[in-house]
């Protein structure tokens, strides 16, 4: 009910604009507006509703006794869905065939990307909504995406089953994060954004990539070790309100693994996972076969507090942290090329630089933006490892011995792991301005996807493409930010607290995302241009 809330908001707003839509006009007559201009007033009708979901969704996630007696699958109607043999299928069938239309209009529709119906599916569309799955539902979109399902398919007709490397294993996760680096590198130096035939040819790569690694290795060995946005998932996942997991009494006593290795009419886990041992969502997508082959029914979905997984952490990982810092930069950077502030920037950076040549300009620019987030995560876990440190050895022994303890193999060693464990708190925080980004995307843009899907079938259907005025946008990009700030210092904080004997100070860590919110703040105080143009 939450989630039909939150997608109703827009959609009731947008009906002023529907009702002001001209009907049989030539594309050439198209009347996108200026979702750049800050007309009209703030809509607070539409704000109050969303504050009130978030204000309910809130309290239900952190009444944290009632989620721990939830069991979804303890619901007749959902149970047999996931346990039926057409599960996902029944989801995959309509997503294929969407597929299917967006690259054909890639490639052969409108060069225009607000024409395009593909263009725009996949940029004003999917991309804005893909974040709010992964709050909500985890990785459950990779259990319907077409990809993996046509991976699916080639794995059962020609697959040769082989065993993944140990290189792919140890480092999948390094080359998806150097993939979306240079994807997002190559967005502003050839317009992969702007041009549905660059598009097209993204999507082509990673259906390639998918399929080759079906036929060749087992299971999903693409969506775990190779794909680009899976990486994405695999993080933001791990804040969502929503986790797979077995009741670990029952497993004890269970002696054949099915869950992980299948059975004769279901297989095993395809991501690789072993549900009775799971502790995080980063990989389970919801596939289900754990439940259809479950002979105890030990699994359990239920819900629980956003970004709760984050506090715990069993075993942190390096590549989780840096992708969450990197992305922090990515977000940033890929906004500041949107704002009117843009091209002074590069006019004083050419002039003080001697850089003329914009690809050389703007890779010395995101290399900085990538790696100004990792330097202060640095300095923030060198000063909480300083702080914590000499205060906790003072307490006990001399200041000279204290001084002893700080050696530099050990300084350098609680650095890093200071730098792994706070690393997750920038996840909410980078979830959050990333959702703000998106939804001036879709909020400014979204009636694009009416217009280009009515041309579709002959019609010819334009009008403004903003569902809400920018001055509104605005207020849920601040609101979006602030919640993303929210979260990254109560996870910062969660993460000292629950780590009591770790040589960390949170503080330091909270200033620096206190530092990146007042960035992405100012940034949403500009407006953005539009995407579909």
């Amino acid at each position: 009910m939450i989630l039909s809330a939150v997608l109703a908001l827009p959609a009731m707003a947008a009906m002023e604009n529907m009702n002001d839509m001209v009907m049989d006009n030539p594309p050439a007559e198209h009347v996108t507006g200026d979702t750049h201009a800050m007309n009209g007033g703030i809509n607070w009708l539409v704000i109050a509703l969303f504050l009130g979901v978030i204000a309910v969704a809130g309290y239900f996630a952190f009444n944290t006794e009632k989620l721990k007696k939830i069991n979804f699958l303890n619901y007749p109607p959902l149970k047999s869905l996931l346990k039926s043999r057409w599960y996902p299928l029944i989801f995959v069938a309509p997503t294929f065939i969407i597929f299917s239309i967006i690259v054909y209009q890639l490639f052969f529709g409108s060069a225009e990307t607000s024409y395009n119906f593909g263009a725009v599916m996949v940029w004003i569309l999917l991309w804005p909504i893909l974040p709010v799955l992964f709050l909500l539902f985890g990785r459950l979109w990779c259990s319907v995406c077409p990809l993996s399902r046509v991976s699916d398919e080639v794995q059962k007709k020609a697959g040769l089953h082989m065993k993944v490397p140990k290189f792919l294993q140890n480092y999948g996760v390094w080359i998806i994060i150097f993939a979306f680096l240079i994807i997002t590198w190559l967005d502003s130096i050839v317009g992969i954004v702007e041009s549905p035939i660059n598009t097209g040819y993204l999507l082509l790569f990673v259906f390639t990539g998918a399929v080759l690694m079906g036929a060749l290795f087992e299971k999903r060995a693409w969506c775990r070790y190779l794909c680009f946005l899976g990486g994405l998932s695999s993080n933001y996942s791990m804040s969502s309100a929503l986790e797979l997991r077995t009741n670990g009494e029952v497993c004890k006593t269970c002696k054949t693994p099915v869950c992980y290795k299948g059975t004769e009419k279901v297989q095993g886990c395809s991501m690789f996972e072993y549900p009775r041992t799971m502790d995080s969502n980063r990989f389970c997508n919801f596939c289900s076969n754990c439940i259809k082959s479950c002979p105890h029914d030990a699994i359990r979905i239920t819900p629980r507090p956003p970004t709760s997984e984050l506090w715990f952490i069993n075993k942190p990982r390096f590549d989780v942290s840096f992708l969450a810092t990197a992305l922090i930069g990515i977000v940033i950077s890929q906004t500041i090329v949107m704002l009117q502030v843009w091209e002074p920037f590069m006019t004083w950076f050419e002039n003080t630089t001697g850089i003329t040549n914009f690809t050389v300009a703007w890779t010395v620019i995101f290399a900085g933006a990538m790696l100004i987030p990792i330097v202060l995560m640095l300095a923030a876990s060198l000063v909480s490892s300083i702080f914590s440190s000499g205060k906790e050895a003072s307490n006990l022994i001399s200041s000279q011995s204290a001084e002893a303890e700080l050696s530099a193999n050990s300084l350098y060693d609680i650095v890093g792991s200071n730098f792994i464990r706070f690393g997750y708190a920038l996840i909410p925080l980078g979830l959050g301005i990333h959702l703000a980004h998106n939804a001036k995307h879709f909020l400014g843009e979204g009636l694009s996807v009416i217009y280009t899907s009515a041309s579709l079938v002959g019609l010819n259907i334009t009008g403004d493409m903003s569902i809400l005025n920018m001055p509104t946008i605005q207020v849920i990009q601040y609101i979006l930010s602030m919640l993303g700030i929210i979260g990254g210092v109560y996870t910062a904080h969660r993460i000292a607290a629950g780590n009591p004997d770790s040589k960390a100070s949170a503080l330091p860590y909270i200033i620096v995302i206190l530092l990146f919110g007042l960035i992405a703040l100012w940034m949403y105080s500009i407006p953005m241009g539009a995407r579909a143009h």
